[in-house]
Protein backbone atom coordinates (compact mmCIF):
# COMPACT_ATOMS: atom_id res chain seq x y z
CA UNK A 1 0.00 0.00 0.00
CA UNK A 2 1.21 3.50 -0.78
CA UNK A 3 1.00 6.50 1.52
CA UNK A 4 0.16 9.99 0.25
CA UNK A 5 1.19 13.01 2.31
CA UNK A 6 -1.07 16.03 1.88
CA UNK A 7 0.05 19.40 3.33
CA UNK A 8 -2.55 21.01 5.58
CA UNK A 9 -0.87 24.40 5.71
CA UNK A 10 1.82 25.93 3.52
CA UNK A 11 2.76 28.90 5.69
CA UNK A 12 3.68 28.65 9.36
CA UNK A 13 5.69 30.73 11.78
CA UNK A 14 9.30 30.67 10.65
CA UNK A 15 10.53 27.56 8.86
CA UNK A 16 9.66 24.88 11.41
CA UNK A 17 7.01 23.98 13.97
CA UNK A 18 8.29 23.54 17.52
CA UNK A 19 8.14 20.50 19.76
CA UNK A 20 4.36 20.24 20.27
CA UNK A 21 1.23 20.40 18.14
CA UNK A 22 -2.35 19.77 19.32
CA UNK A 23 -5.51 18.99 17.36
CA UNK A 24 -8.70 20.69 18.53
CA UNK A 25 -11.51 18.35 19.70
CA UNK A 26 -13.35 18.87 16.39
CA UNK A 27 -10.14 18.35 14.35
CA UNK A 28 -10.62 21.71 12.62
CA UNK A 29 -7.76 23.61 14.24
CA UNK A 30 -4.15 22.92 15.22
CA UNK A 31 -2.22 24.63 17.99
CA UNK A 32 1.53 24.56 17.86
CA UNK A 33 4.55 26.15 19.48
CA UNK A 34 6.55 28.48 17.29
CA UNK A 35 10.22 27.67 16.86
CA UNK A 36 12.38 29.98 18.98
CA UNK A 37 15.25 29.61 16.47
CA UNK A 38 13.06 31.49 13.99
CA UNK A 39 12.17 34.13 16.60
CA UNK A 40 8.59 32.88 16.41
CA UNK A 41 8.11 32.05 20.10
CA UNK A 42 4.54 31.74 21.25
CA UNK A 43 1.47 29.65 20.56
CA UNK A 44 0.17 29.70 16.99
CA UNK A 45 -3.00 28.28 15.47
CA UNK A 46 -3.84 26.94 12.03
CA UNK A 47 -7.54 26.93 11.09
CA UNK A 48 -8.11 24.32 8.38
CA UNK A 49 -10.75 26.55 6.80
CA UNK A 50 -7.93 29.06 6.16
CA UNK A 51 -4.91 26.75 6.14
CA UNK A 52 -2.50 29.14 4.44
CA UNK A 53 -2.42 31.60 7.31
CA UNK A 54 -1.17 30.76 10.81
CA UNK A 55 -2.36 33.09 13.57
CA UNK A 56 -0.28 33.95 16.64
CA UNK A 57 -2.34 33.81 19.85
CA UNK A 58 0.24 34.30 22.62
CA UNK A 59 3.75 35.68 23.02
CA UNK A 60 4.83 33.12 25.63
CA UNK A 61 6.32 29.74 24.93
CA UNK A 62 4.42 26.64 26.07
CA UNK A 63 5.96 25.52 29.33
CA UNK A 64 7.97 22.29 29.11
CA UNK A 65 6.16 20.79 32.13
CA UNK A 66 2.66 22.18 31.60
CA UNK A 67 1.55 21.65 28.00
CA UNK A 68 -1.28 23.67 26.54
CA UNK A 69 -4.57 21.81 26.16
CA UNK A 70 -7.89 22.45 24.47
CA UNK A 71 -11.17 23.11 26.24
CA UNK A 72 -13.74 20.43 25.50
CA UNK A 73 -15.82 22.76 23.31
CA UNK A 74 -12.81 23.63 21.13
CA UNK A 75 -13.56 27.36 21.42
CA UNK A 76 -10.62 28.07 23.74
CA UNK A 77 -7.46 26.53 25.15
CA UNK A 78 -5.47 26.77 28.36
CA UNK A 79 -1.77 27.30 28.86
CA UNK A 80 0.63 28.04 31.68
CA UNK A 81 3.36 30.67 31.83
CA UNK A 82 5.76 32.22 34.29
CA UNK A 83 4.79 35.70 35.55
CA UNK A 84 6.98 38.35 37.12
CA UNK A 85 6.01 39.34 40.67
CA UNK A 86 6.97 42.37 42.79
CA UNK A 87 10.43 42.08 44.34
CA UNK A 88 11.83 39.97 41.51
CA UNK A 89 10.01 36.74 42.42
CA UNK A 90 8.62 34.52 39.66
CA UNK A 91 5.17 32.99 39.90
CA UNK A 92 3.10 30.78 37.65
CA UNK A 93 -0.25 31.57 36.03
CA UNK A 94 -2.94 29.69 34.13
CA UNK A 95 -4.50 31.45 31.14
CA UNK A 96 -7.48 30.76 28.89
CA UNK A 97 -7.37 31.98 25.28
CA UNK A 98 -10.51 32.36 23.16
CA UNK A 99 -9.46 31.23 19.69
CA UNK A 100 -12.22 33.20 17.95
CA UNK A 101 -11.32 36.68 19.19
CA UNK A 102 -7.88 36.02 20.72
CA UNK A 103 -8.91 37.34 24.14
CA UNK A 104 -6.68 36.04 26.95
CA UNK A 105 -7.94 35.71 30.54
CA UNK A 106 -5.80 34.92 33.57
CA UNK A 107 -7.60 32.20 35.54
CA UNK A 108 -5.23 31.31 38.37
CA UNK A 109 -1.96 32.73 39.75
CA UNK A 110 0.38 30.76 42.02
CA UNK A 111 2.86 32.67 44.19
CA UNK A 112 6.00 31.07 45.69
CA UNK A 113 6.65 31.16 49.42
CA UNK A 114 9.89 32.74 50.69
CA UNK A 115 12.82 31.44 48.66
CA UNK A 116 10.77 28.63 47.18
CA UNK A 117 9.55 27.97 43.65
CA UNK A 118 6.09 27.09 42.38
CA UNK A 119 4.73 25.17 39.43
CA UNK A 120 1.24 24.41 38.13
CA UNK A 121 0.40 20.98 36.76
CA UNK A 122 -2.65 20.22 34.65
CA UNK A 123 -4.69 17.01 34.62
CA UNK A 124 -6.97 18.24 31.85
CA UNK A 125 -10.76 18.46 32.05
CA UNK A 126 -13.10 16.13 33.91
CA UNK A 127 -15.30 14.24 31.42
CA UNK A 128 -18.76 15.23 32.71
CA UNK A 129 -18.54 18.70 34.25
CA UNK A 130 -15.66 19.92 32.10
CA UNK A 131 -13.92 21.24 35.23
CA UNK A 132 -10.21 21.85 34.70
CA UNK A 133 -8.14 20.00 37.31
CA UNK A 134 -4.96 21.83 38.39
CA UNK A 135 -2.35 21.06 41.03
CA UNK A 136 -0.09 23.74 42.56
CA UNK A 137 3.27 22.38 43.71
CA UNK A 138 5.91 24.14 45.82
CA UNK A 139 9.55 23.29 46.50
CA UNK A 140 12.91 24.72 47.52
CA UNK A 141 15.58 24.75 44.84
CA UNK A 142 18.55 22.42 45.27
CA UNK A 143 21.71 23.92 46.75
CA UNK A 144 24.04 24.51 43.76
CA UNK A 145 27.06 24.12 46.07
CA UNK A 146 26.04 20.64 47.25
CA UNK A 147 26.90 17.71 44.95
CA UNK A 148 23.90 15.56 43.91
CA UNK A 149 21.51 17.86 45.80
CA UNK A 150 17.85 17.55 44.88
CA UNK A 151 14.98 20.03 45.27
CA UNK A 152 13.07 19.82 48.55
CA UNK A 153 9.35 19.34 47.95
CA UNK A 154 7.01 21.27 50.28
CA UNK A 155 3.96 18.98 50.34
CA UNK A 156 2.16 21.00 53.01
CA UNK A 157 1.81 23.83 50.46
CA UNK A 158 0.37 21.61 47.71
CA UNK A 159 -3.09 22.70 46.52
CA UNK A 160 -5.55 21.16 44.07
CA UNK A 161 -8.14 23.19 42.18
CA UNK A 162 -11.23 22.47 40.10
CA UNK A 163 -11.93 25.35 37.70
CA UNK A 164 -15.36 25.80 36.14
CA UNK A 165 -16.30 28.80 33.98
CA UNK A 166 -13.21 30.62 35.31
CA UNK A 167 -14.39 30.14 38.92
CA UNK A 168 -11.57 28.58 40.97
CA UNK A 169 -12.52 26.10 43.71
CA UNK A 170 -9.87 24.54 45.95
CA UNK A 171 -10.60 20.87 46.66
CA UNK A 172 -9.32 19.25 49.83
CA UNK A 173 -9.09 15.63 48.71
CA UNK A 174 -8.21 13.75 51.94
CA UNK A 175 -6.64 16.86 53.50
CA UNK A 176 -3.21 15.40 54.28
CA UNK A 177 -0.02 17.47 54.34
CA UNK A 178 1.50 15.21 51.73
CA UNK A 179 1.98 15.38 47.96
CA UNK A 180 -0.86 13.42 46.30
CA UNK A 181 -0.70 11.63 42.98
CA UNK A 182 -3.91 12.22 41.01
CA UNK A 183 -5.42 10.08 38.23
CA UNK A 184 -8.78 11.25 36.83
CA UNK A 185 -11.36 8.74 35.61
CA UNK A 186 -12.06 8.79 31.85
CA UNK A 187 -15.79 8.29 32.41
CA UNK A 188 -16.83 10.10 35.62
CA UNK A 189 -15.82 13.17 37.60
CA UNK A 190 -13.91 10.91 39.97
CA UNK A 191 -10.21 10.93 40.72
CA UNK A 192 -7.93 8.31 42.20
CA UNK A 193 -5.89 10.01 44.93
CA UNK A 194 -2.67 8.38 46.15
CA UNK A 195 -0.67 9.81 49.05
CA UNK A 196 2.26 7.51 48.39
CA UNK A 197 4.44 8.14 51.45
CA UNK A 198 1.45 7.97 53.80
CA UNK A 199 -0.08 4.90 52.04
CA UNK A 200 -3.45 6.65 52.11
CA UNK A 201 -5.41 6.22 48.89
CA UNK A 202 -8.99 6.50 47.73
CA UNK A 203 -11.45 7.73 45.12
CA UNK A 204 -13.08 11.14 45.38
CA UNK A 205 -15.87 12.79 43.41
CA UNK A 206 -15.32 16.40 42.34
CA UNK A 207 -15.99 19.20 42.88
CA UNK A 208 -17.81 18.41 46.13
CA UNK A 209 -14.93 16.33 47.60
CA UNK A 210 -17.29 13.45 48.43
CA UNK A 211 -15.56 10.12 49.09
CA UNK A 212 -16.53 7.30 46.73
CA UNK A 213 -14.11 4.82 48.27
CA UNK A 214 -11.42 4.82 50.96
CA UNK A 215 -9.14 5.88 52.30
CA UNK A 216 -7.25 2.59 52.56
CA UNK A 217 -4.38 0.77 50.84
CA UNK A 218 -6.42 -1.34 48.39
CA UNK A 219 -6.16 1.18 45.54
CA UNK A 220 -2.64 2.43 46.29
CA UNK A 221 -1.27 0.26 43.50
CA UNK A 222 -3.77 1.68 40.97
CA UNK A 223 -2.28 3.03 37.75
CA UNK A 224 -4.74 2.79 34.84
CA UNK A 225 -8.51 3.35 34.71
CA UNK A 226 -10.47 1.14 32.36
CA UNK A 227 -12.15 3.09 29.51
CA UNK A 228 -15.58 2.71 31.16
CA UNK A 229 -14.27 3.89 34.55
CA UNK A 230 -15.38 0.76 36.44
CA UNK A 231 -12.00 -0.91 36.95
CA UNK A 232 -8.54 0.23 38.01
CA UNK A 233 -5.52 -1.75 36.86
CA UNK A 234 -2.44 -1.65 39.07
CA UNK A 235 0.95 -3.09 39.87
CA UNK A 236 1.79 -3.48 43.55
CA UNK A 237 5.17 -3.34 45.29
CA UNK A 238 5.53 -7.15 44.99
CA UNK A 239 5.24 -6.96 41.20
CA UNK A 240 1.71 -8.42 41.12
CA UNK A 241 -0.93 -7.10 38.73
CA UNK A 242 -4.13 -6.04 40.48
CA UNK A 243 -7.61 -4.99 39.40
CA UNK A 244 -9.89 -2.99 41.69
CA UNK A 245 -13.61 -3.28 40.85
CA UNK A 246 -15.61 -0.12 41.67
CA UNK A 247 -18.89 -2.02 41.43
CA UNK A 248 -17.94 -4.43 44.24
CA UNK A 249 -15.11 -2.46 45.94
CA UNK A 250 -12.97 -5.60 45.78
CA UNK A 251 -9.41 -6.12 44.59
CA UNK A 252 -8.22 -9.21 42.74
CA UNK A 253 -4.80 -10.40 41.59
CA UNK A 254 -4.07 -11.25 37.96
CA UNK A 255 -1.66 -13.67 36.41
CA UNK A 256 -0.11 -15.40 39.45
CA UNK A 257 1.45 -17.82 36.97
CA UNK A 258 3.67 -14.92 35.85
CA UNK A 259 5.60 -14.96 39.14
CA UNK A 260 9.33 -14.94 38.49
CA UNK A 261 9.03 -13.46 35.00
CA UNK A 262 9.71 -9.95 33.77
CA UNK A 263 6.42 -8.19 33.04
CA UNK A 264 5.36 -4.74 31.87
CA UNK A 265 2.11 -2.95 32.66
CA UNK A 266 0.67 -1.88 29.29
CA UNK A 267 -2.75 -0.71 30.42
CA UNK A 268 -6.12 -1.44 28.85
CA UNK A 269 -6.66 -2.48 25.25
CA UNK A 270 -8.74 0.09 23.37
CA UNK A 271 -10.70 -2.72 21.67
CA UNK A 272 -10.49 -5.86 23.82
CA UNK A 273 -12.52 -7.89 21.30
CA UNK A 274 -9.38 -8.15 19.18
CA UNK A 275 -8.07 -10.78 21.62
CA UNK A 276 -11.05 -13.09 20.96
CA UNK A 277 -9.87 -13.67 17.40
CA UNK A 278 -6.23 -14.06 18.45
CA UNK A 279 -7.03 -16.55 21.20
CA UNK A 280 -9.34 -18.51 18.92
CA UNK A 281 -6.41 -19.09 16.59
CA UNK A 282 -4.42 -20.63 19.43
CA UNK A 283 -7.06 -23.21 20.34
CA UNK A 284 -6.58 -26.77 19.02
Amino acid sequence: ASTEIIPLARQTAGIAVGARALWSPDSRRILYEGNFLDRAEGIWMIDLEQPDRARKLTDQEIDLVFDAFWAQDGASFFYDSEVDLPGGAIGEALFRVNVLDGQTTEILRAVPTGQGEVRLRSFGQLPLSGDVLIQENHWLAADPNTPDATPIVLPELTKTYAIRSDAVLEVRLFGLDDLPSIRPSPADDWILVDYGTAMVCGIISLPDDSVIYGPDEQVCSGRKWSPDGHLILGLNSDGNFTVFDLDTFERSFLGPELDGTTTTLLGWAAEPGVFDELLAGLLP
